[in-house]
């Protein structure tokens, strides 16, 4: 998100836009690479790990005899849990308004103030550096909250959720009676740093639900919150002619 839009207006100053799939794919290549060296099936078989934490994180997950060889996920009760369900739809609705945000924002600014804001890269980025900044800060408090026994881990999540979700509602209503690039840019980041809010519960809401099958857990949400990326954009070119 941070370089994709000064890339995009490097290749089009020299006339070269049909290059910009080139270098995202190549660093998909390499990321791969790196994975397939670096990623074990399990701590134990991790030729990097030190004594100190390979103790540390088996002590934590108590004996796990045959875990890594023979995991049988019980996909009837996946499929029929109403909490499961209930973070498939947060993730879908969360990467709905994610991607929207990163798609309309530029032409939005434009139609509304006349500004480009693709020719401000700090502007264009800024609601995306408050979410990716203000996310390290929500979970160390949702941490700090577990830690002195404030709460449950059930009500810090719900509290994240809703309360960032309604914070969004809110904003992007606001955001339709804004006329200038810089009140819709502070209204919003305001929005983003809500998102953070959300990111920071859903994040570890799989493994809260079922450690050992979160992993799985993780790639169905993720597949269904994948189709809100593919249709958000979809969706709202049928609605925005103008």
């Amino acid at each position: 998100i941070l370089i994709r839009d000064p890339y995009d207006q490097a290749l089009k100053g020299v006339g070269a836009t049909q290059y910009a799939p080139v270098i995202p794919g190549l660093l998909g290549l390499v990321w791969f690479v790196v994975w397939w060296m670096l990623v074990k099936e399990c701590p134990e078989r991790d030729p990097h790990i030190s004594v100190e934490e390979l103790k540390y994180i088996q002590n934590s997950l108590g004996p796990q005899e045959k875990i890594y060889k023979a995991t049988i996920h019980p996909w009837k009760e996946i499929l029929t849990s109403l909490p499961f369900w209930a973070i498939t739809v947060v993730h879908f609705v969360e990467v709905w308004g994610f991607h929207s945000l990163i798609n309309q924002l530029p032409d939005f600014v434009k139609d509304t103030s006349g500004s480009f804001l693709k020719r401000d890269g700090f502007l264009a980025v800024l609601p995306f550096l408050v979410t990716a900044g203000l996310m390290q800060l929500t979970g160390q408090v949702a941490d700090w909250l577990l830690a002195t026994g404030f709460t449950m881990a059930t009500i810090i999540r719900k509290l994240y959720i809703c309360g960032a979700f309604l914070g969004e509602a809110v904003l992007l209503i606001v955001l339709v009676f804004l006329n200038t690039a810089s009140g819709v840019i502070v209204c919003v980041s305001l929005a983003s740093a809500f998102q953070a809010c959300t990111w920071a519960a859903l994040s570890v809401n799989h493994l809260e639900l079922a450690p050992r099958h979160a992993g799985v857990l993780m790639g169905v949400s993720q597949t269904v919150a994948t189709l809100a990326a593919i249709t958000s954009p979809l969706f709202t070119g049928c609605i925005v002619r103008n």
